[in-house]
């Protein structure tokens, strides 16, 4: 369900869409021009989309993040304030992944689509409802919360009570003491007042967070891998962290610790994972050493790059 912030600022971009038919024969017309253009400067591979997380024919961007055509193409995505997978510019206005909602494609790399406003009407109509019963249910929320505060709960605590979430999980966090640490909005903090994890799950997370934070974060995002991420740090993975964002990124647990010459528990080391798995929604700092994680090129990607240009060269000549 999206936020009431969510949908104000769709409504604001659909008030913002004049009269018109919208613009399908620029937009096709511009957007095989700039694909065509990406091509010539690079050829295509199957790799991971940085958007959706599928693993398809990509195109090569110029900050390391692969990004397939169907997202490029996308006329249903969502429009937001991204950082750029091609130009790598950040904090700039373009079409929003699915899998990984803080990168996308900016509206200087590719044009932008407005539809034609004989749709608008019924989808505004739409998000304006959506968001009207989310305000009203939030102020009735508030309300309902007033007592607890007033008693000496938390107001973030008090609220989760009031929208819902079990009271024996709010109360039980609220009177633990690891959950201090953070502020409310930490997203291990918001996934137990909102239901998504019991306390329980949300104490053993904050327990494995300091080493092992990516997988943490995985798990806050995708409850069901909690119990796999037990087996792989029970079975001999919990003091090496990197190897254990290798198997995040794809690699086979046995593979990894053969490589980093682990010994692992074979009878309880868990399956591979069937793709990686990246976070949706990192948390800034992660997200700074991720930008500069990409300085440091992969030597095969990077030999790869220096084949296209020579080819691209000879091409010219």
């Amino acid at each position: 369900m999206p936020t009431i912030q969510e949908l104000e600022f769709a409504i604001e971009q659909m008030n913002n869409i004049e009269v018109t038919e919208g613009n399908e024969e620029y937009y096709q017309r511009t957007l095989k021009k700039k694909i065509a253009d990406i091509r010539r400067r690079h050829n295509g591979s199957n790799q991971t989309c940085q958007m959706c997380s599928q693993h398809k024919l990509c195109l090569y961007p110029s900050s390391n993040r692969w990004t397939c055509e169907d997202c490029i193409r996308s006329k249903t995505l969502n429009s937001g304030i991204i950082h750029c997978n091609h130009c790598n510019q950040q904090r700039i206005h373009g079409r929003v992944g699915t899998a990984h909602t803080q990168w996308g494609i900016c509206y200087v790399c590719i044009p932008m689509y407005i539809p034609s406003t004989s749709d608008v009407p019924a989808s505004l109509k739409k998000l304006k409802s959506q968001l009207t019963r989310k305000k009203k249910d939030y102020r009735k929320a508030v309300a309902k919360s007033q007592p607890y505060i007033e008693a000496g709960l938390g107001p973030a605590f008090a609220l989760a009570i009031a929208k819902g979430t079990p009271d024996e999980e709010v109360m039980d966090l609220w009177e633990a003491d690891w959950w201090k640490q953070y502020d409310d909005e930490d997203m291990l903090i918001v996934a137990v007042l909102d239901g998504t994890l019991t306390e329980e799950q949300g104490r053993y997370l904050n327990g494995i967070r300091s080493d092992h934070e990516r997988l943490a974060l995985t798990c806050v995002e995708n409850p069901d891998m909690i119990a796999w991420a037990d087996a792989l740090l029970e079975c001999g993975f919990n003091k090496v962290p990197d190897a254990v964002n290798n198997v995040l990124d794809g690699g086979q647990p046995r593979i990894v610790a053969r490589i980093r010459k682990m010994k692992i528990d074979a009878e309880i080391t868990p399956e591979p994972l069937k793709k990686p798995v990246l976070l949706q929604n990192p948390p800034d700092h992660m997200l700074e050493k991720e930008d500069s994680d990409d300085e440091d090129q992969n030597p095969i990607e990077e030999e790869y790059q220096e084949h296209v240009d020579e080819m691209a060269d000879e091409s010219e000549a």
